[in-house]
């Protein structure tokens, strides 16, 4: 009996000291639980009973110089559940139908997701918003959204670019600043039961978004709807396959307009441009739909290149002129064409050669040998340097995506047949954004100025958040070669053929440009860029323009269809910025006089009197009693008060044995 009460005591004991350690690792497990781990837990559990919906910030507005809006974000609603919450969705999308139209097909294939949050309406009104949450629909929820407005439809298209539909940017400022303009995204937690049920005593917290920063533009919204409505008409009447164009302020950098048409709606970007019409875009695979839009979507005056064509004259003759291996009144023979290394390269008037001319009749008359024979009296390395000087050989680093880098034959490879050809333009593959930065420098005294679109960035209440001042990338060319060069273009204008330019008292400096299109490997006769390049006015340069047409249909010379549009658009801005021929009235301009045959002396004499400078080209000792042989601007052209003429006089001859 002893035995068994001893066997039932240690049976007993054991017990105990099982159940004690079981206890003791309960309590040192809770203790784990509540103490060690309690944080972990705690945020384990909240995320099992509460669900967060994404409140997207407001995103930040893009303004003009001026201040107008050109695109901004307004607060709408959009409508979020979770399917496996609805007990009858039918009759929860009924319900909403009454509200709102819904895409139910659409709708079917976002509620086969399972138990995911899901977005099944946005852009709904105050209104809207405020009926749907009045039905009290189980599992359905209204949250504030944001939608992206452009007030102007496709106004500057290319250069502001467009959003996708949750507010990212996929072109143009609104992608190169999409991380500046989105802000800080906002959540809504609601508290639910087991279900995922909103539990209606849980607590609910919205942490509000952080408004996203403003950008504010160098474009003129006055001056893009002139040079748009400009292009729009030529797009037409030329029958092109599009229009392109800049207006640049040459001192600064800064881009006042650019534009390319056809454009497309920045507010419908999915939209086919009627050049796109024949396509079915929705059949096309996804790869395939991506490259059709962004072809729509991509910005030509950045993204794409051209051969610049006899534009580039004026880059050859301001090295021409910096190098002084050519002036102003250099005479040429021009037989249509050159032979260089047994190659003949031709003159686009090589049926009628211009015969003798000066370095500016070559200008005015855009004849290729000219420029050929001064790119050789540089020298091939020289003149591949200012190429390089000119920004020729790399990006700008302008604010747009995509920029595409030039395709020009690498200097240690560079053959003389291919340093011909590039004196006028041919043989080299630019962005229109780099031809008309390096006309900027000849405007801006030879500075050659960082192309600029963006201002500065500003926050929600106005104050400067980052400025981007005007950059300075190096002097080029001098001031007097490039006043000398100017003074060359106004001349293509008076008596070349930039004469469509023209506008009756404001001096305007210019040249043409056609340049043939690459087809198949060999240059086209009938596919070309027609372009006129423009700096106004001579004696202060205000504008840098660059209107660029692309295949048009009746006529391939610049002189015809692209000065046109450059005259139309330099006169509409002139008038908004009160630069008006009236200004420059009879009594604010000066005759030149006819300076050949007068004395050096006498000829300083003369402009003295009449408020002008004079100067030689190039620069050098000069006899006072040695006669004036050439003058630049030619007499009777009328000039502002200060302006410089460049006289060519007789040499003076040092007797060197003595």
């Amino acid at each position: 009996m002893k035995n068994l009460i001893m066997k039932r005591n240690r049976r007993l004991t054991l017990i105990l000291y099982l159940v004690s350690l079981i206890f003791f690792a309960l309590i040192v497990r809770m203790f784990f639980i509540q103490v060690v781990k309690a944080e972990e837990y705690q945020t384990l559990a909240a995320m099992h009973r509460t669900r967060d919906i994404p409140i997207p910030a407001l995103r930040g507005t893009i303004y003009d110089r001026n201040g107008t809006k050109l695109a901004f974000s307004i607060k709408t609603f959009s409508i979020w559940t979770r399917p496996d919450e609805i007990i009858d969705i039918e009759t929860a999308l009924k319900a909403m139908d009454q509200v709102t139209d819904l895409d139910f097909d659409d709708i079917d294939e976002k509620f086969a997701r399972d138990t995911e949050m899901v977005k099944i309406k946005r852009g709904l009104s105050l209104e809207a918003a405020t009926q749907i949450e009045d039905l009290k629909i189980q599992g359905v929820w209204v949250t504030e959204d944001m939608q992206r407005v452009y007030p102007y439809d496709d106004f500057a298209a290319h250069l502001i670019g467009h959003t996708t539909v949750d507010n990212i940017g996929i072109a143009g400022i609104e992608q190169s600043f999409n991380d500046i303009m989105t802000g800080i995204e906002g959540k809504y937690f609601i508290s639910t039961d087991a279900s995922g049920r909103q539990l209606a005593y849980g607590t609910d917290k919205v942490y509000q978004p952080v408004l996203g920063n403003d950008v504010v533009l160098t474009i003129d919204e006055v001056i893009q709807h002139y040079l748009e409505k400009a292009l729009v008409s030529a797009y037409d009447s030329n029958q092109a396959l599009k229009t392109m164009g800049i207006v640049m302020d040459p001192r600064t950098g800064e881009i006042l307009a650019m534009a390319s048409k056809p454009d497309y709606n920045l507010n419908e970007p999915r939209v086919p441009l009627k050049a796109y019409t024949d396509i079915d875009i929705e059949a096309l695979a996804e790869e395939d739909q991506v490259k059709v839009w962004s072809r729509m979507w991509t910005n030509p005056l950045v993204s794409s290149l051209y051969e610049p064509g006899s534009v580039f004259k004026v880059v050859t003759a301001a090295a021409g002129l910096e190098e002084n291996a050519v002036t102003p009144y250099t005479e040429f023979d021009a037989h249509g064409y050159l032979m260089v290394d047994g190659v003949k390269i031709s003159c686009w008037s090589s049926h009628n050669p211009h015969g003798r001319q000066t370095l500016t009749e070559g200008l005015e008359n855009s004849c290729n040998p000219v420029f050929m024979e001064t790119q050789m009296a540089i020298g091939k390395g020289p003149f591949y340097e200012y190429i390089e000087n000119f920004g020729f050989t790399r990006k700008t680093g302008i604010e747009l995506p995509a920029e595409a880098f030039p395709l020009v034959v690498d200097k240690d490879t560079m053959n003389n047949v291919e340093a011909a050809t590039m004196s006028f333009g041919q043989g080299l593959s630019v962005t229109p954004l780099q031809m008309i930065m390096a006309v900027g420098a000849i405007a801006n005294d030879g500075v050659l100025m960082k192309p600029g679109l963006v201002k500065a960035v500003t926050d929600e209440k106005g104050e400067v958040v980052a400025s981007f001042e005007p950059t300075v990338l190096r002097q080029v060319i001098s001031a007097q070669t490039a006043l000398e060069t100017r003074l060359m273009m106004e001349s293509v204008v008076d008596n070349g053929s930039g004469g469509n330019a023209r506008i009756p008292g404001i001096r305007i400096a210019g040249k043409t440009g056609t340049s043939q299109k690459i087809f198949e490997g060999t240059y086209s006769d009938d596919k070309s860029w027609a372009s006129f390049t423009a700096i106004a006015p001579v004696d202060d340069p205000r504008l840098v323009i660059l209107i660029i047409v692309d295949e048009p249909a009746f006529s391939n010379f610049g002189s015809v269809v692209a000065a046109p549009i450059a005259r139309e658009v330099m006169e509409d801005t002139f008038r908004y910025l009160g630069i008006t021929p009236e200004r420059e009235g009879s009594d604010q301009v000066v005759p030149v006089p006819d300076f050949k045959g007068m004395t050096y002396s006498q000829a300083q004499k003369v402009a003295g009197e009449l408020g002008l400078v004079i100067s030689t080209s190039p620069t050098a000792e000069v006899g006072q009693d040695r006669l004036v042989l050439e003058q630049f601007p030619m007499k009777d052209k009328e000039v502002a008060p200060g302006s410089l003429v460049i006289l060519k006089i007789e040499e003076v001859i040092v007797d060197e044995t003595q």
